[in-house]
């Protein structure tokens, strides 16, 4: 039995509304982002070989505040180069505060697809800790606004 455009589309739109799909926060379309505390870091076996996770608590997205824990599949290579192990300043570690958006697909000089992202992290919450009672929307401008320019640049060169 397949399943139909119709039910994936409201399948991926509950999912989205439950911040991602199930325990995963899916970051597919430009703007969306999350921030969370780092609680754990696993390494798990998909299909595709080996991927890293990060856990998330107090997980914020464009939807605003989530309960519980969430993971973060840091499957592209911005978010391992920015986050995982191969990260060149250093993995992410437990208890950091991190904060990653999504702006799309480009193309290389090379002419290849690529995804871009923004991605930040802090041993501390930013200032004044927007995570607290902020909406989605209040919690982005306010990240944007303590880090001025820098969410908004593209500065990661993949």
């Amino acid at each position: 039995m397949a399943i139909s455009d119709a039910a994936l589309a409201q399948m991926r739109a509950q999912a989205k509304a439950a911040g991602g799909g199930g325990v995963y926060v899916i970051l597919e379309d430009e703007g969306e982002f999350v921030a969370g505390v780092v609680t754990g870091i696993e390494t798990v076996e998909t299909s595709f070989g080996e991927v890293e996770e990060l856990i998330l608590a107090d997980v914020r997205t464009n939807g605003g505040s989530i309960d519980g824990e969430r993971r973060l599949r840091l499957s592209r290579t911005v978010l391992k180069r920015e986050l995982g192990s191969e990260a060149e300043k250093g993995p992410v570690k437990v208890g950091e505060t991190v904060f990653v958006e999504y702006h799309g697909t480009s193309m290389s000089k090379a002419g290849r697809e690529f995804h871009r992202y923004s991605v930040m992290k802090w041993t501390e919450a930013p200032k004044g800790d927007p995570t607290v009672q902020m909406s989605g929307t209040e919690f982005q401008d306010a990240l944007k606004k303590d880090l001025g320019a820098v969410v908004e640049e593209d500065s990661l060169p993949f």
